[in-house]
């Protein structure tokens, strides 16, 4: 078992908005944003960075009781398993949450055993995700901002491991600007157009667009 987290953790920000892709777009739920990646990808569209605030475990218990209609918690970065995450993640299922993390996969803790959904955001030009956490992947969304990206989400699909339960499979229409966040001046709509002609062409596809932006919400 892994020790507990941190005494606090590196938080960009707690609020409440719709999931804005995937599997879970359009419903309410509690979004904490931890700070710092590991990655630097082209065009990245979130801020991760400083400031942040450093919180206990007691304090974003505090935080997220404002929210009290909503039981279901992103748990996002950045990339959120930079921290440890066994003190949080334990704290929030004893009390009810349903948790769902969205990761680059390249870092792995058993506690993402217990979450309840897991987004995985694999990018082309990183080092290789960490299989154990693609086996637990409820969806994956590979980042498409040219044609040589859906090569690369092929092989991904064709070498992933067996899945006790098979995701859903996006292409994730990705072209941001630097500097030009959650706005969809940021995604290049010939992309977005690219990434549907491909999933029709294949039939083997869904296409995950970011309805946040078109809403110029969180």
């Amino acid at each position: 078992m892994e020790k507990e987290g941190p005494v606090t953790y590196q938080v960009k920000e707690i609020f409440a908005s719709i999931k804005g892709e995937g599997r879970w777009l359009g419903y309410p739920m509690i979004f904490i944003r931890l700070a710092e990646c590991n990655l630097a990808c082209e065009g990245c569209d979130t801020e991760f960075g400083d400031p942040y605030q450093e919180m206990g475990t007691a304090e974003i218990l505090e935080e997220i009781k404002k929210y009290s209609t909503l039981r279901r918690i992103v748990i996002t970065g950045g990339e959120p398993t930079l921290q440890p995450l066994y003190d949080l993640g334990i704290a929030l299922q004893e009390r009810g949450y349903l948790l769902h993390l969205e990761t680059n996969g390249t870092n792995y803790q058993t506690i993402l055993e217990n979450f309840d959904w897991i987004a995985f955001s694999p990018k082309r030009l990183s080092r290789s995700p960490d299989l154990r956490i693609l086996g637990l992947a409820r969806e994956v969304k590979v980042p498409i901002s040219r044609a040589a990206d859906f090569a690369y989400a092929e092989n991904l699909r064709e070498t992933s491991p067996i899945f006790v339960e098979q995701p859903l499979w996006y292409l994730h229409p990705w072209n941001a600007l630097p500097g030009d966040l959650r706005t969809m001046e940021s995604v290049d709509r010939e992309v977005g157009k690219m990434c549907v002609d491909y999933a029709i062409t294949t039939g083997r596809w869904l296409v995950s667009i970011q309805a946040h932006k078109y809403l110029g919400i969180k």
